[in-house]
């Protein structure tokens, strides 16, 4: 298992719990596999941001880095994510959040990165190639998918979602996202919803909202995973909830995140494991660092 502790380093442990390799940089949200075995992490240097082309941040703004890191914990390239907008000529973007005519200062958590994930290359090109990076910037409600060769911005989503989460690949021309909605929080029916946005204009769908039939809202985090029977595994995080949706929408399991009567823990994310990761795989994988 690789686990990515929040704000505190990348480490791999064995199927035995023994610590395999550490990263000490300051990593976050989310951790992508690519098909090479190569891990894509977000990374931040808090409070640390010192750029002349960025007049109004100040001592205590975040820098924001991508990190592609081979399976043996080596940093194999690193992405400035400031410099990625700079370059595409998305300064607008950088100050989204100022208010103050007289003070535009920029501080803290401009842009939130939560996720980055990899073009594969098993789904055909459209607009997006193999090797395309995609990033999900929450407090500027952006994604971003870009050629890591060159740093130039494929395409940007923004719109209908509220400070998102968790984007992924669906083809070439498209991808699917945890839209929060967090603004419908107080409202009657708070409700967070799964997206597919198209790069060709086409108006954005809801694969699936949340509903007076089947509550669904997370005003932070939440992941979804499609599957290859049709439905999605939904991380409806701050309610502690995995749940299991068929195609009408309708579910099929959940499970919740118990402490103790009455109260859930945040649950982060919940995945599917494939077939072969039975019992008697995990026992093998223990077989073997046992006997190092």
């Amino acid at each position: 298992l690789v686990f990515n502790l929040e704000r505190a380093g990348l480490f791999r442990l064995d199927a035995c719990g023994h610590v395999r390799w550490k990263l000490p940089r300051m990593t976050h949200h989310a951790l992508f596999r690519d098909e090479d075995g190569n891990f894509w992490v977000p990374d931040l240097k808090k409070g640390k941001m010192h750029d002349p082309r960025l007049p109004g941040y100040v001592d205590g703004a975040n820098d924001y880095m991508l990190l592609k890191v081979s399976p043996d914990g080596k940093i194999m390239k690193e992405w400035r994510v400031f410099d990625l907008l700079l370059n595409n000529g998305l300064e607008s973007y950088l100050y989204i959040t100022s208010q103050d005519n007289d003070d535009a200062h920029m501080s803290g958590d401009t842009l939130h990165m939560n996720d980055a994930e990899v073009f594969p290359r098993s789904l055909a090109p459209g607009l997006f190639r193999p090797g395309d990076v995609m990033i999900s910037l929450r407090n500027i409600n952006m994604v971003l998918v870009f050629d890591p060769a060159t740093g130039k911005a494929r395409h940007i989503f923004n719109g209908p979602f509220i400070r998102q989460h968790d984007p992924d690949f669906v083809d070439g021309d498209s991808i699917s996202v945890f839209d929060n909605y967090s603004q419908t929080r107080e409202t009657p029916q708070q409700r967070s919803r799964i997206l597919q946005l198209y790069a060709d204009g086409r108006p954005a769908r809801i694969l699936f909202e949340g509903s007076k039939a089947h509550p669904f809202f997370s005003n932070i985090m939440g992941k979804h995973q499609a599957l290859a029977n049709g439905n999605r595994l939904l991380t409806e995080a701050a309610n502690g909830r995995a749940l299991e949706i068929n195609a009408a929408g309708n579910p099929v399991w959940e499970y919740r995140n118990f402490v103790h009567t009455g109260v859930v823990g945040l649950m982060d994310e919940a995945q599917r494991l494939p077939l072969f990761m039975n019992p008697e795989f995990f026992a093998k994988a223990r077989a073997r660092c046992s006997a190092r």
